[in-house]
């Protein structure tokens, strides 16, 4: 009996060392993800994070999404992933978008003057010296392109040149029919005084009254934003409706784009636009053949419409007003379908677009090295109590941190994982099956025993 006891310990003991050994990471980088029910089979990319010191402290390691990270994980982000060895880390995702607001300021208008035909003018009061960096003048009429110009002046006596570049316009453009643009830029300034003169178009009538004079300044900071290059752009002429297709290539998908600035050669123009976007050129579709079955046939893939809009550039002073930004969208290729109506195409010099910045934040944990796993279009955004006190680590230290280079992970990652957490099914199978082995040696020496006695 004493050595059955024995064979069974050996038994035993066999079964709880090769668990052990099938548990133990490969290469010790990541299993703990698995160990939690989830398939990283559909993980395909790892980045190493690369912290600005060799061991974090307390607080939190930060990162920014760079844009090869953009183009392989899903546009919301949700299937991101922080590990630390093989454990994994909480994490949370922030956009700095700006605290910037615009305050309205009390005017008052005195002095309303005009000279018939040529302009008229007003004195706008702020009843103290108080910054302000944009105007909004109120004329009436339809159809119409005035110059304004906007004076400074500390007493109401004495005026400075503020603003003389810019137009007050109402055109006929677009499918609602009008586009009127009435609010003025200034360079920001503290003067007590405005004197603002608006100069009659042509077409307009001896006198042309303003109405009212809004006033605003901004408070707060920007968003801060980053340069999205443009990689390729071509031109192309839709001679048939007059539109110019400018098609843009900014290399990566689903950038967080803020805006899209365009330039051209001329002076003088105002043009409705609209902006397109997509992910792809092209794309396979299933096609049922005449003589029965299918094929997969390559088509163009189609444009999604982001937003329209006006541009335009007028000159007027010494240079010129222009509004040429387009609110863009998170694709890697754009299309600016611009609308010439009867005039001539514009000759397109240039696009550049900017984007938002995400960071990614997590507390840093012994042992690293640390890794980013991305790029599983069915990963759910995980819900860590992290974004519920990451201001309190933040107090306590921010380490820099950023990432690697871009690693396919579809055969690497099985490699590496350890077999327990792949096929965790096969080592219960194993286990129940040596139990039972186990069992039954037991009895049989049991079965024996009883025989001999």
């Amino acid at each position: 009996m004493r050595g059955s006891l024995h064979t069974i310990g050996v038994s035993l003991l066999c079964v709880g060392s090769a668990i052990l050994s099938f548990n133990a990471p490969m290469r010790g980088v990541h299993g703990a993800e698995a160990s939690r029910g989830l398939d990283w089979e559909n993980w395909r990319y790892r980045a190493s994070i690369e912290p600005a010191e060799e061991d974090p402290g307390e607080g939190v390691v930060e990162f920014k999404v760079a844009p090869e990270v953009y183009d392989r994980a899903r546009r919301d982000l949700a299937d991101l992933r922080v590990l630390a060895g093989n454990r994994i880390l909480p994490w949370v995702t922030e956009r700095r978008r700006g605290t910037q607001r615009s305050v309205q300021l009390e005017t008052a208008l005195y002095n309303p003057t005009y000279r018939p035909g040529e302009f008229n003018r007003v004195v706008v009061d702020f009843g103290e010296r108080i910054m302000k960096d944009s105007i909004r003048v109120d004329t009436p009429g339809r159809d119409f392109k005035r110059r304004i110009r906007v004076e400074a002046g500390r007493d109401g006596e004495t005026w400075e040149i503020l603003q003389d570049d810019s137009f007050l316009f109402d055109v006929s453009a677009g499918p609602d029919g009008r586009y009127r643009r009435d609010r003025v830029s200034l360079p920001g300034n503290d003067f007590r005084y405005l004197r603002i003169t608006v100069y009659h178009d042509p077409d307009d009538p001896k006198e042309v009254p303003i109405e009212g004079v809004h006033a605003w300044r901004r408070e707060g900071q920007p968003a801060p934003l980053v340069r999205a290059p443009v990689v390729e752009s071509t031109v192309a002429q839709d001679r048939e409706d007059n539109v110019t297709l400018i098609t843009l290539d900014l290399g990566y998908r689903n950038l967080p784009l803020n805006r899209l600035r365009l330039d051209f050669e001329e002076a003088d123009f105002h043009r409705y636009v609209t902006l397109w976007g997509r992910n792809a050129t092209t794309r396979e579709v299933v096609r049922r053949m005449e003589g029965g079955g299918e094929r997969k046939v390559t088509v163009g893939q189609p444009w999604r419409r982001i937003t329209d809009g006006h541009i335009h550039r007028y000159s007027a002073g010494q240079g010129y007003s222009s509004s040429l930004d387009i609110q863009a969208g998170p694709y890697r290729y754009l299309q600016v379908r611009i609308h010439n109506g009867d005039d001539p195409p514009l000759t397109f010099v240039e696009a550049e677009a900017d984007r938002f910045i995400d960071t990614i934040v997590f507390p840093p944990r012994r042992p690293g090295p640390y890794w980013l796993f991305f790029g599983n279009p069915e990963g759910e955004k995980p819900d860590y109590d992290l974004q519920r006190y990451v201001g309190r680590l933040r107090s306590e230290g921010v380490t820099g941190a950023e990432t690697g280079d871009v690693v396919p992970l579809r055969l690497e990652a099985l490699e590496e994982i350890p077999f327990s957490e792949l096929y965790r099914w096969v080592l219960w199978i194993a286990l129940l099956g040596a139990v039972g082995l186990v069992g039954w040696m037991v009895w049989r020496q049991a079965a024996g025993a009883s025989r001999h006695d």
